[in-house]
């Protein structure tokens, strides 16, 4: 794979904002924002050229699937059948294993291509990294003159099978070069979360935030609730305009379903089956105080 293999494709609204997907993992590139001034800057992490992309990084700005997040033992019970999945760090499957969504090219439909909008298609074929079913998946890019970028994702399956797709976007609201994201403010609309074990799986509780460093249910500094350590950017990474990202220079907000939904009985449903569509949709919202 090479960077003349992998088209990008640029989306602009009225207002100066901008946003460039690639076809390659449908990788969110660039992605500007205003700033009380009306000035726009780059918001999201990532690399000045797509070939950066095709190196090891943390999954900047890249659709992941087929299931976001970890499945634990890179094992699923389905219908009476045990399907085994590409293992990862600890044996634990890992975003949609070695080859995920973030690693194909996807299919750009021409006849959806606009200014404001781009549909990607890709077909996931049955036994695709451990996984049952052929799964048929489009993903819709919109910028709109509210400065609203919304992905939607739809999918089908001839077999039953799992699914969970998010976008891996890192944001520094500051700009991509700005420094560490510790003074963000953040607000989530949670009464409850999901503890892990050492291994990042889930313990299958629900517990209430209160009284926890994860109640954000009022708006909260970032760096008054995280602590220092980020093994995934530690500076070894080198992104856009020769930084160097460490720890803290961005957030994730992959809003999907919960890690290892399919071996936790009280965690909703994340299974497809025949006949039935998957459908979900995220909205970024962009603004100024």
């Amino acid at each position: 794979m090479d960077s003349a293999s992998a088209s990008v494709h640029r989306l602009h609204n009225d207002n100066g904002m901008e946003v460039l997907v690639s076809a390659y993992g449908g990788i969110i590139q660039r992605l500007t924002a205003p700033d009380r001034h009306g000035r726009y800057s780059d918001v999201v992490l990532g690399f000045d050229s797509m070939d950066g992309y095709f190196g090891q990084h943390p999954y900047f700005g890249a659709l992941v699937g087929r299931y976001a997040n970890r499945i634990a033992n890179s094992r699923i019970d389905l219908g009476g059948a045990t399907y085994h999945l590409t293992p990862g760090r600890g044996g634990h499957h890992l975003h949609g294993g070695n080859k995920g969504f973030d690693k194909v090219t996807w299919q750009v439909l021409p006849t959806e291509v606009s200014s404001r909008s781009l549909r990607l298609h890709h077909v996931s074929e049955d036994g695709d990294e451990g996984y049952p079913g052929q799964l048929s998946v489009q993903v819709d890019y919109a910028l709109s003159e509210h400065n609203e970028l919304s992905i939607s994702y739809l999918a089908t399956t001839d077999k039953t099978t799992v699914i969970n797709l998010s976008n891996h976007s890192y944001f520094n609201l500051g700009a991509s070069d700005a420094g560490d994201v510790l003074d963000h403010i953040v607000e989530l609309n949670a009464d409850f979360f999901a503890p892990v074990n050492s291994e990042m799986i889930p313990t299958g509780e629900l517990r209430e935030v209160t009284g926890t460093a994860m109640d954000l249910r009022h708006p909260t500094r970032i760096g008054d609730r995280v602590d220092n350590n980020d093994e995934q950017l530690d500076g070894t990474v080198v992104g856009k305009g020769g930084q160097s990202y460490r720890s803290r220079s961005g957030f994730c907000l992959e809003t999907q379903h919960f890690p290892d939904s399919p071996n936790q009985p009280a965690f909703p449903s994340t299974v497809l089956e025949r006949g039935e569509t998957y459908r979900s949709r995220t909205v970024y919202t962009f603004s100024c105080l």
